[in-house]
């Protein structure tokens, strides 16, 4: 019984962890309400900012043997967006919109380096 409990919680913690995470796919375009941090806030400011915490991600487990076959790492580089830490302030909708647009070209220059990464292991493996 008690491992079913440990198991259940490891396995609702991955859930809401993905959760917080988009991942980059080109269709996908951010929305204001992706923003989820605390400090966010639309109106009643006199100040702009933006957070954007989005960026490539490369990580990977494995034994020397398969190291030394696997040939191609494509899928350990990732592209995430993390919707928990990410902020928008604006003291109005329009600037909040241009900022969201901001941080969709954020977003998608951060997979331009993730791909630029890929081709380069690609390279040198």
């Amino acid at each position: 019984m008690k491992n079913i409990i440990i198991y259940f919680f490891l396995f609702s913690s991955g859930i809401l962890q993905a959760q917080d995470e988009i991942n980059w796919d080109g269709k996908y375009k951010l929305q204001i309400s992706d923003f989820k941090s605390a400090s966010t806030q639309i109106g009643n400011v006199k100040v702009y900012s933006l957070f954007n915490s989005c960026g490539p991600e490369f990580s990977f487990y494995m034994s020397n043997m398969e190291f030394m076959f696997t040939k191609n790492f494509n899928s350990k580089v990732n592209c995430k967006f993390k919707k928990n830490s990410s902020a928008l302030v604006a003291p109005d909708s329009a600037i909040a919109m241009d900022l969201l647009a901001f941080a969709q070209y954020q977003f998608d220059l951060s997979e331009l380096c993730a791909r630029k990464f890929r081709k380069k292991i690609s390279k040198q493996k």
